[in-house]
Parts: C-alpha cells; structure tokens; sequence
C-alpha cells in the first residue's frame, strides 16, 4: 500500500518544521549552554512567549506523526499485511533508535549521547503504536486516555528527580538534559491517530462541529493558562516545557484537530515540489542536518557583532540548509516512485 500525502498534514509539518529552526535559533544564540543559562540576557527573557507561540506550532509535529503513522502502518495492519507491517515497524524503529543516539553523539559529544531525545522517544512511541494497531482501534483511545491519566499518578510514585534512566523514558526529569518521556508525550501520537481515525470516518456533516470544538477547548486551555508550555530562561528546555501538565498536551492535540478540519474545509493544496512540501517530506533528515550543525554554528556567529539581527540571520542560514536537505529527499524519493 502506497503511502497517501495530505495536504493538511505538508501544511502542518512544513509549517512546524520552520518553527522549530526559529525556536531553536533564538534559544542558541541566547542560551550559552544547551540547557540553559544563570544569567539570560533581557533580549532572551522578552522573546519568551513569542517562543511559547511558535512552540505549539513545534508540538503540533508529534501529533501530525501519529496521524500518518495510522495511515501508513495501522491501516495495513488491518487490511491482513500484519507481517509486512512488523517488518516495516521493527526496521522504523531500530532506526530512530541508532539516528537519534548518532545525532546526540555529532551535535553534542561524548557526554551527552545518551540523552533522551524526540527521536527514540518516537521510537518508543511508534511501537506501541504498532502494538496496538493489531486490535481494535478503541484500544488506541484506551492506551492515550491510560496516559493522560497515569502521567500525574507515576510524576507523584516515582518524582522528577532520578537519574533512572528507565524512569527518565517513563516520566522524564528536571535536568534540562532529558526530554520527550513517554508520559505525557505519548498522547500526541495517540492524539493524531485519533485525528486520523476521525478523518477518515466522521461524517462530513458533523466536521463543522468538530472544528468548533476543538476551538472552544483550545479557548478554555488559553483562559485557564495552560495552553502553553512554560518558559525557565534559566532552564531553557528543562520540566516546563518537557514535563508539562496533561492539559497542556491535550490543548496541543485540540489545536492540531482544529488545524486538520480547517484546512480540509479550505481544500488547501500543498505541492509535494513546493517550500512547505518539501519541508514536510525531507522533516526528519532536516532534524537530525540541523541539531548536528546549528548550535555550532550559533557558537560560530556570536563573534560576528551581528548584535539583535544574530538569531534572524541564524534562522535564515539554518532555513536554507534545511531546505536543501528537504529537496535531496525529496529527489531521492522522487527517483525511487
């Protein structure tokens, strides 16, 4: 089966890939270590919540993950290519796996190749994704409603504090050097297989709905303050962002839902040739070229005097490379049918 592209979902990745370089360019070029900093500069603390904003556009990936997992393996799964499918799992995953450990070793040393990052958290994710794929799908709804509420229940057993790396993958820690634990996060992947399902099942009538819905919670979210993931400029990318609370999450997946059903209203069109379909398709080699070379080359450009321009001219250098990644797959895959 081959796979299927959507619009909607080139729209989202695409659109998410570039925020993640303008977050990550302005966190580099601000930040003097990798997490984080004892004395941020007040350029870095005024650029907080706008980098709040274009994070939601980052997590809004995970989920856009979770929806083409379902189109691509769970769907033929069910369609009795199980075996095929497992084969196809097994390698995915193994290979995150390997990448993710090899873009730690090349972007970060020695030191911190083990860190736990998206790559094997995604891994991780998409083998019980894989796992659950051979039952009926309300077992999908089961396991991610399991984690929304299981993750405060394990936070409170096991703390946020051990250096148990089997407990780092569960629920994380407050290091600032681990991320992406399988509680909450999981429900991102669950969440866009849901959206997939629901994509591909609910009536056309009822999508007006679902569009109003998704956005009356992502309003609640906003009112209620936990919409967004906190920002620790002493801590950049410690416990308020990677150990948030569930509602959080869960805005994330209701803001992806409400994107997904608005441009299906739209008819959106992306090429798979143009900007955003590139960024789309090429999205993981793009991730592991740009966390390898950008916070070098952040360290490289600060001696430029390039003053309050320095992460703009950051972000455009690592938006070009990344697109140029972006168009070799897309050639390579374009070779291959």
């Amino acid at each position: 089966m081959k796979a299927r592209r959507f619009p909607e979902i080139d729209a989202i990745k695409g659109v998410g890939v570039i925020a993640m370089i303008l977050l990550h360019s302005f966190v580099w070029w601000y930040v003097e270590r990798d997490y984080g900093t004892t004395n941020p500069s007040r350029d870095f603390i005024e650029s907080i919540f706008f980098l709040k904003v274009v994070g939601v556009l980052v997590f809004l990936i995970p989920v856009a993950a979770g929806f083409t997992f379902y189109h691509y393996f769970m769907k033929r799964a069910k369609a009795g290519q199980g075996r095929e499918s497992l084969g196809f799992l097994l390698w995915r995953c193994g290979s995150l796996f390997v990448l993710g450990y090899a873009v730690n070793l090349l972007a970060w040393g020695g030191q911190e190749w083990m860190a736990w990052d998206v790559l094997q958290f995604f891994a991780v994710g998409f083998a019980v994704l894989g796992a659950l794929s051979f039952f009926p799908f309300p077992a999908t709804i089961a396991a991610t409603a399991l984690v929304a509420i299981a993750t405060p229940l394990l936070r409170g057993l096991w703390g946020a504090a051990s250096d148990s790396y089997g407990i780092i993958i569960l629920v994380g820690n407050e290091s600032g050097t681990q991320y992406w634990p399988f509680f909450p996060w999981f429900i991102l992947l669950g969440g866009g297989a849901i959206a997939a399902y629901l994509y591909e099942n609910l009536p056309k009538k009822r999508r007006g709905a679902l569009i109003l819905g998704s956005a009356f919670l992502c309003a609640v979210f906003m009112v209620s303050g936990v919409f967004f993931v906190g920002g620790d400029p002493t801590n950049a990318w410690g416990p308020l962002i990677f150990l948030p609370p569930v509602w959080t999450v869960l805005g994330i997946v209701s803001a992806f839902i409400f994107a997904l059903f608005s441009l299906r209203k739209l008819d959106v069109v992306i090429s798979p040739s143009g900007f955003l379909g590139v960024m789309s398709r090429g999205i993981l080699w793009i991730y592991a070229v740009h966390i390898i070379i950008g916070y070098r080359l952040s360290g490289a450009m600060k001696g430029m005097g390039l003053g309050m321009g320095g992460p703009f001219a950051l972000f455009f250098i690592l938006l070009m490379t990344g697109y140029l990644v972006g168009r070799v797959v897309a050639v390579i895959r374009d070779a291959k049918g």
